[in-house]
């Protein structure tokens, strides 16, 4: 998160500096985060000029969502005539993305990237094949010639957005047999076991399985996973728990998620949602939006987002409840206040904009 830390800006502007550009696709994507608060930094000191010079580096869509956003930046990135049409930044990242994955032919993190792209522009379809052409490659090397450089690093995560992309399609049973896939490829690589077996868990919660859900994180502790993983364990709970009746643990799951609502603002959101606690949500949503730290990657998170096809029933009754948060008065008349709400051709991204 950015907590406006001259340290956090200096490390910024060092690595810009250096044109640090890791070679794993997925890490550089999520470098864009920091020059956007680059971006922002220069703006809020009047240098438009020099703000601008970074936005050749975001080339992804939901950062420009964010400085969109946000009546503080709104104007520096629309006086650049390549963010005034939506779609058309889209349409470049999806470009940007296949380009990569051309380029760079032993690396499935850029086919990874390829597929999330297409999978958030609404492309499901397009998303899954992509996956399974890389995986029909992995499957058919020849022993001790992988067909790509980065399996151990990157396999499970083109397994897990497999998944993402079969549950866009409406195909959950599929999905959750992809997702396993995802957890033990993990554990046989002894990789971030933490992080599959919690999007294993979500899977499971959103398809009404609470006790296998729990199940799949219960081995999830300070020892295995990261403070924020702990967050996002802690959302399976709530949510689990809720769907157990069992309203004293998925309180307390939720109360740890608050401690440090900023650490992991999507499983707060998620938490709060499943134990239907509105005006718990109200209150972060407005807590965010009014401070300038956190004020963009809200307005973010609120945005018209394309409704994401093929819903679970529960998932359908999460849509509802936070439709219901976003109109009511209080929390509508604050993203007026500080930012613009537009409709969008891609959908909200899964795990939050960062």
């Amino acid at each position: 998160m950015n907590d406006g830390g001259y340290h956090r800006h200096m490390v910024q502007q060092a690595l810009w500096q250096a044109g640090y550009s890791p070679d794993d696709e997925a890490k550089r994507t999520g470098l864009q985060s920091f020059w956007a608060e680059l971006f922002e930094y220069d703006v809020d000191r009047g240098e438009n000029d020099q703000a601008r010079s970074y936005l050749k580096a975001i080339t992804d869509p939901y950062q420009i969502v964010r400085l969109r956003a946000d009546k503080r930046y709104r104007q520096a990135l629309l006086d650049d005539s390549r963010y005034t049409d939506k779609d058309a930044v889209t349409q470049r990242y999806l470009d940007y993305v296949r380009a990569q994955a051309t380029a760079q032919p032993r690396r499935i993190a850029a086919m990874h990237m390829l597929a999330e792209a297409l999978r958030n522009s609404g492309q499901a379809a397009e998303s899954l094949a992509v996956s399974d052409a890389a995986l029909a490659k992995v499957n058919s090397a020849p022993a001790g010639q992988p067909a790509f450089d980065d399996l151990v690093d990157n396999l499970r995560w083109m397994l897990d957005t497999r998944a993402k992309a079969l549950s866009r399609l409406g195909r959950w049973d599929d999905a959750l047999y992809a997702a396993q896939a995802a957890r033990d490829e993990a554990e046989r690589q002894k990789k971030d076991t933490a992080s599959q077996a919690i999007n294993l868990g979500e899977m499971l919660y959103r398809l009404e399985r609470p006790q296998e859900a729990l199940r799949a994180v219960r081995d999830m502790n300070e020892n295995t996973a990261s403070p924020y993983g702990m967050s996002e364990v802690a959302q399976v709970k709530a949510c689990a728990y809720a769907q157990l009746g069992d309203k004293a643990k998925a309180r307390a799951a939720t109360d740890s998620l608050l401690e440090n609502p900023n650490l992991d603002p999507e499983s707060v959101r998620a938490a709060l949602l499943c134990m239907d606690d509105k005006d718990g949500l109200a209150k972060i949503i407005l807590g965010r939006l009014e401070d300038p730290l956190t004020r963009n990657y809200e307005l973010a998170s609120n945005q018209g987002y394309a409704p994401r096809p093929n819903l679970t029933p529960f998932l359908a009754t999460m849509a509802r409840r936070l439709d219901d948060v976003l109109h009511r008065p209080d929390v509508s008349a604050a993203l007026a206040r500080y930012g613009v709400v537009e409709s969008y051709a891609i959908t909200a991204p899964d795990d939050g904009v960062w």
